[in-house]
């Protein structure tokens, strides 16, 4: 790594690694968290002293608001069970699409089906309470 800081992101997991002058960072997410928090996510990078300062920062914010536009939009009738997953990280904190995709593999590999098969799309949320 030719730099002293590289800020990453879209993995949703907030993290922080140096080593000598090297940092690597992840803000997590502003949105979707998959780490636990409900928090939105972000880092504060600042210049200090010819190198560089980081700090991970959570920060609240109205989710129910957020979960409300799935329904107030139509998302939730368009796309039911992605947004079920959506909406249960929003409120949770935890990686439920994901598990939900795995899921969904498993079941359809074990059955015969396509990956599209909705009825073990709903199924997989169902087992998975959301």
């Amino acid at each position: 790594m030719t730099t002293e800081l590289l800020i990453c992101a879209h993995c949703h997991r907030p993290y922080e690694f140096t080593r000598g002058r090297k940092t690597i960072v992840n803000g997590g997410t502003v949105g979707i968290p998959c780490n636990g928090q409900t928090a939105a996510q972000f880092i504060l990078a600042e210049s200090a002293g010819g190198g560089w300062k980081t700090q991970l920062i959570s920060v609240p914010y109205d989710n129910e608001a957020v979960v409300a536009e799935f329904y107030e939009s139509g998302l939730i009738d368009l796309a039911n069970v992605w947004s079920r997953t959506i909406i249960a990280m929003l409120k949770t904190g935890r990686h439920y699409n994901k598990e939900c995709l795995q899921l969904i593999r498993r079941l359809c590999e074990e059955r015969g089906e396509d990956f599209g098969c909705e009825e073990i799309w709903r199924e997989a949320a169902e087992t998975l309470g959301i």
